[in-house]
């Protein structure tokens, strides 16, 4: 459709798009939906849309093409991705098992940088549909080698189900993004396809240009307006390193999930606790919290231990979803172990130890990593857990919980501890 005039509340009349009632063709000439026109970094006019696959195996794909204006394509279409990640293969209940699906796709830049969004999954099943996002850093919009995928960047939490297809807004003063996305919540019935609405909340941009939607929140819990709306000023939409959890505040809990102790934190991949005491003091990483699989490393440093506690320690919050589902690992050297906690829907799964190496020295900066790997048709992660390269024996590590994903964090017991080098990785 195409406005008459220049009001953009229309009258409108069918494109003249060469085909007949503004009919859009591309070169394959298969299936299509959810078109996005949009202009990449380089300047040049696209769009793109789920295009129906080759085989059926495959899935709805994402495809590209170039235009020469809103209303003509004027090259091949590319399938720039394919629904290759579990999280975009989730089971379903659709008897033809057509549930492998990138669709909803949304092209937009920032940074210099092109990315579109997409849907991955089937709506119509609870806990399936989420949202990935692919990243092209060097202008090659049509390559397909260009494309780098990242996801899910939103996924399911708490009450909030099915978060898809976002759209990325401005506040009325521009101090702020928001999103604009579907979901449905978990006491709808008979299945997510019949109550879907639309839902808002303020998303954030890291230095890397890579929007964070952190949890989704839950239905119900009050949030603050745009900025710029009602007399009230927003904080921005940069993305603080370091902070409170998501996944507390996404449902409404104020009080837990929020830093605790005293840290100085000077980048992304460094932090260092200040702080003794019998609580646990805590700091944690404000990048996507969504990954259902990947590594955590961190390089720790033991600096002091008080006399408060029986038992002093300093660790990481390997996926911390929420107070009440949590996994963590921990350095304790006055018993010399690594080891491993987990509550799980509120339950403590108790304490696992795997024996320190011989000759560990606490104040040498030692590398612990986790790995988290997510079974879909088992609902377990497994987590693994190695010292300065080298795999752990013993209880603490190999164990299983039902966490789909949770944000990684810094967590001490009257224990000053420096972290540097904290990243993730492998992630999908």
């Amino acid at each position: 459709m195409k406005a008459t005039t220049s009001n953009p509340l229309g009258p409108y009349a069918e494109g003249a798009t060469g085909a007949a009632h503004g009919q859009l063709v591309d070169s394959t000439g298969r299936s299509a939906i959810d078109p996005d026109v949009f202009t990449a970094a380089n300047g040049l006019l696209y769009i793109t849309w789920s295009c129906a696959p080759a085989t059926i195996s495959i899935g709805a794909s994402t495809c590209i093409a170039p235009m020469s204006d809103a209303l003509h394509i004027s090259g091949s279409a590319v399938t720039i991705s394919q629904p290759t990640q579990a999280w975009e293969r989730r089971s379903c209940s659709d008897p033809a098992g057509d549930c492998n699906t990138q669709e909803g796709q949304v092209g937009f830049t920032r940074g210099g940088n092109t990315y579109i969004t997409y849907s991955a999954s089937v709506f119509f099943d609870f806990d399936k549909y989420n949202t990935g996002l692919l990243v092209n850093t060097n202008g090659y919009v049509l390559d397909p080698n260009s494309w780098t995928k990242v996801g899910p960047i939103f996924d399911r939490h708490g009450t909030a189900t099915n978060t898809a297809s976002p759209v990325f807004i401005q506040s009325r003063d521009n101090r702020e993004t928001w999103t604009f996305y579907q979901g449905v919540d978990r006491s709808c019935t008979p299945d997510a396809g019949t109550c879907r609405n639309v839902r808002m909340q303020k998303v954030y941009w890291g230095s890397d240009g890579i929007p964070v939607l952190g949890y989704p929140y839950n239905s119900g819990v009050a949030i603050n307006v745009p900025s710029g709306e009602q007399g009230f000023t927003g904080t921005g939409s940069t993305l603080v390193d370091w902070g409170n959890a998501y996944g507390d505040a996404a449902e409404g809990n104020t009080v837990d999930g929020k830093v605790v102790g005293t840290w100085i934190s000077p980048d992304r991949f460094t932090s260092r606790n200040q702080s003794l005491g019998v609580n646990w003091n805590q700091n944690f990483s404000g990048r996507n919290p969504n990954f259902e699989n990947y590594t955590l490393n961190a390089g720790m440093q033991w600096v002091q231990t008080g006399t408060t506690s029986a038992f002093p320690k300093y660790g990481l919050w390997a996926a911390y979803s929420d107070v009440r589902n949590n996994v963590s690992f921990w350095i304790d050297i006055n018993y010399g172990v690594v080891t491993s906690n987990a509550v799980i829907n509120g339950v403590d799964q108790g304490w696992l130890d795997c024996p320190l190496p011989v000759g560990f020295v606490p104040g040498n900066v030692n590398t612990l990593q986790v790995t988290k790997s997510w079974n879909d048709a088992q609902l377990l992660s497994t987590f693994r857990v190695s010292l300065n390269g080298t795999a752990l024996s013993g209880a603490c590590t190999g164990r299983t919980f039902n966490i789909l994903s949770g944000q990684i964090g810094l967590v001490t017991e009257d224990s000053k501890a420096n972290y540097s080098n904290v990243t993730v990785t492998n992630t999908m």
